[in-house]
């Protein structure tokens, strides 16, 4: 186990009211639009585009009088979506589609799941929280929170509560510092709007074609790693300048067949 930062992202209610508008247009749950933006992260931070999750799902019993029972009956399931080719808009079906799934077996255990196929999915794991019962009757109670902090096992955590009183989302992405450096977590943030924007005005573009990387991290990446020239004698052509650096190490190995070896001697 290990504790958790914690960098947020408060979607404006402009922001809101348009990924909205896009979950109407696709025909899928708003959790969709959310679970995608958690795939499509998910995908950048393991270089993949096959990717697998964890998704907590709900399961207070369907009983009489199951509303009056106390604990939390929370689950988690794993999630795979393969987003090869995927165009945004696809890849929000694609989470709709899996999320339907998994809510028709949202009471089998993750233990047994685990069992089953000898894996583990303590990796990441996707929260969406929309307590809009709750929020819309504490203004006639008092709530005393305390100090508390948070425990989890897993390395990155993915929370979007919805605030119905301020039309927007409170996103929070939970990460082990273990396992991520003090710069990444600065930059997480920014993966999660350009994720976002990607979704709003590009949805029917392929994914793999989106831009996630800042600015920055593009020149870093394209220029300053890959900056590898070097000074060399350009009044010889290619030919002579492999002859002259055998010279300087005939005894090398210039060629290997199995037990044979011939050097540029």
């Amino acid at each position: 186990s290990a504790l958790v930062i914690r960098p947020r992202h408060h979607s404006t209610a402009a922001t809101s009211s348009r990924l909205l508008a896009l979950a109407a247009t696709l025909g899928v749950q708003e959790k969709s639009i959310w679970n995608a933006v958690y795939l499509a992260l998910l995908s950048l931070l393991d270089g993949s585009s096959d990717v697998v999750g964890s998704v907590v799902t709900h399961g207070r019993p369907e009983l009489p009088g199951g509303d009056r029972m106390v604990g939390m009956f929370l689950n988690s399931l794993p999630i795979r979506v393969d987003m090869t080719g995927m165009r945004w808009a696809d890849l929000v079906l694609a989470a709709e589609a899996e999320l339907r799934l998994l809510n028709t077996v949202r009471h089998f255990p993750l233990v047994d799941i685990q069992a089953r196929t000898g894996m583990s999915f303590a990796a990441s794991l996707f929260n969406f929280v929309n307590f809009h019962v709750y929020q819309k009757n504490i203004t006639d109670r008092q709530l005393v929170i305390g100090g508390f902090f948070d425990e989890t096992n897993y390395c990155v955590t993915f929370q979007v509560e919805k605030l119905h009183d301020q039309q927007r989302y409170d996103v929070r992405v939970s990460l082990d510092p273990s396992v991520f450096d003090q710069d990444f977590r600065e930059r997480i943030r920014g993966y999660v709007e350009a994720i976002i924007e990607q979704l709003l005005e590009r949805s029917q573009e392929r994914i793999d074609q989106a831009v996630l990387l800042s600015a920055a991290e593009r020149t870093q990446l394209l220029a300053t790693w890959n900056d590898t020239s070097r000074p060399y004698p350009n009044d010889k052509c290619i030919h002579e300048l492999f002859e002259s650096q055998a010279l300087h190490s005939e005894d090398a190995a210039a060629v290997v067949c199995g037990e044979e070896t011939l050097s540029y001697a």
